[in-house]
């Protein structure tokens, strides 16, 4: 405990703020049955109704201040909590580098995987459930009794008997729990080995089960609530989806959202993904949501997750219309998640360097990074480079075959941009571009709808669905325009 509460000494106020603002919300609270109490005894019992009129808005006064404390509390906690866990994280992973490998294979690499992500979880939940509700749950107990005392010293006896039986039952609770979490560590580190078995090849080479792998994870997130497990799974449909596959979108939304909830910060950013898309197939529909991209994004960037703070710069430079792009603050958190080892973000500082975006130019700087970020297979530096290439601009020597290629591989890879690019460019090379394959994919992802789902989706589709039927007639500059269209529509 000494440890856990040396993380906790940078944010000694919010330790102190958080537990002094719940109790004053207690306080608020318990002031409520004594104005109560004159209501009926003083405003009732005489006919007063000024006075009844008063002691209600009084009432709601006492609410609203309650709120602000419980809300202000929450604000404290919170971040205490995820600061405390954020050290704790980096601390816990330079510890592990320090391990000798026989420490290592001692421990198991699903024992670590385990004590970075679920372990720690649980202690961010802990510290803020102690800071919000420690010193409130005891203060509103007691003070409730002696508010009680106040009122009728006959009623308040069944709290003097009431207090200490849930007491007992609450500590019963707590010491039966108390080991079964250490089996569920136990069942999850299992889990966790099992599944890197099944995923990984074996030393001949050989691909293990990989179907096997996602029953074991599914099971995990059933049963063990495993946010470790979720995100796999919803990274796992995520790839297959960009390959081509029909997959079960609703369910890795599903499974983002309850692991973005459990304050799991790879979750957020996925659950911001899968947000920004509208699609129906075989297994449900998801709608488009950019407020909740937005709101889950920043999460992820307030725990200082690298990719959270790389995807969040990129919603505040290209805003989807929800407020006025903030290019400034964008290009600076660009740098921030490039510096900690973002690959979206090295891709973006990269574009930020070779256009000059609230820095000078710098051209040789800015295709390194673009190039690092191609070998690190980010689809959208295929799609830059790839562009370049096909046009010769920034400094890029004109070659439109390697162009073609790379965008090639970012339309195959899911980028949007370079799906749109590829389509468009059909009609200049109708022998090495399968436009019922583009068209397939682009239905895929849900950036253009197909007639059964133009049916579902009704009106609002119209656009969306013009673009399929121009691309079966082969008016190519009339699909690439009605695709751009529904981009600004947000279709």
């Amino acid at each position: 405990m000494k440890t856990l509460l040396s993380f906790l000494k940078d944010y000694k106020k919010e330790s102190v703020l958080a537990p002094l603002f719940k109790m004053l919300e207690a306080l608020f609270e318990l002031f409520v049955p004594l104005v109560m109490k004159k209501i009926i005894d003083v405003g009732i019992a005489n006919g007063d109704r000024p006075y009844i009129v008063r002691m209600c808005l009084l009432m709601v006064a006492l609410g609203i201040i309650g709120l602000i404390c419980s809300l202000t509390a929450q604000f404290f906690a919170a971040k205490a909590a995820v600061g405390c866990s954020t050290k704790l994280r980096h601390a816990l992973f330079a510890h592990i580098q320090g391990l000798t490998y026989s420490e290592i294979d001692d421990l198991g690499t699903s024992t670590m995987i385990t004590r970075m992500t679920s372990d720690i979880n649980q202690v961010q939940s802990g510290v803020n459930m102690v800071l919000r509700l420690f010193m409130r749950s005891p203060f509103i107990v007691f003070g409730a009794m002696i508010m009680a005392f106040t009122i009728d010293v006959k009623a308040a006896l069944v709290f003097v008997v009431t207090i200490p039986v849930l007491s007992v039952i609450v500590f019963g609770i707590m010491m039966i729990t108390m080991p079964l979490f250490k089996k569920v560590q136990k069942g999850l580190d299992r889990v966790l080995g099992k599944t890197r078995e099944n995923l990984l090849e074996g030393d001949d080479g050989v691909p293990k089960d990989e179907e096997k792998a996602i029953e074991i994870l599914t099971k995990a997130a059933e049963e063990f609530n495993s946010n470790i497990s979720k995100v796999l799974i919803v990274k796992n449909i995520m790839s297959k989806g960009i390959q081509g596959e029909i997959v079960n979108y609703v369910l890795a939304k599903r499974y983002a959202k309850e692991a973005s909830d459990n304050g799991n910060a790879e979750a957020c950013v996925l659950y911001g993904k899968l947000c920004m898309k509208q699609l129906t197939n075989k297994y449900g529909t998801i709608k488009q949501n950019f407020e909740e991209t937005f709101e889950y994004l920043k999460l992820a960037y307030e725990q200082g997750y690298p990719d959270g703070i790389a995807y969040y710069a990129y919603f505040l430079e290209f805003p989807h219309g929800l407020f006025i792009p903030d290019i400034k603050r964008a290009v600076a958190l660009t740098k921030i998640a490039c510096d900690k080892g973002s690959e979206f973000a090295i891709f973006r500082h990269g574009v930020h360097n070779l256009n000059g975006i609230c820095m000078p130019v710098d051209t040789r700087e800015g295709w390194r990074l673009i190039n690092i970020a191609k070998d690190k297979d980010v689809p959208g530096a295929y799609f830059f480079y790839g562009l370049a290439n096909y046009y010769g601009t920034y400094d890029m020597p004109k070659n439109e075959g390697d162009g073609l290629k790379n965008i090639k591989i970012s339309a195959l890879k899911g980028n949007l941009e370079g799906l749109h690019k590829y389509a468009y460019l059909a009609d200049q090379y109708p022998e090495e571009i399968d436009v019922n394959k583009i068209k397939k994919k682009l239905i895929e992802e849900g950036y253009i709808f197909s007639e059964e789902e133009h049916r579902d989706f009704g009106s609002d589709a119209d656009i969306c669905y013009e673009a399929a039927v121009q691309l079966d007639k082969k008016n190519y500059d009339d699909a690439f325009k009605m695709l751009n269209k529904g981009i600004s529509k947000n279709y």
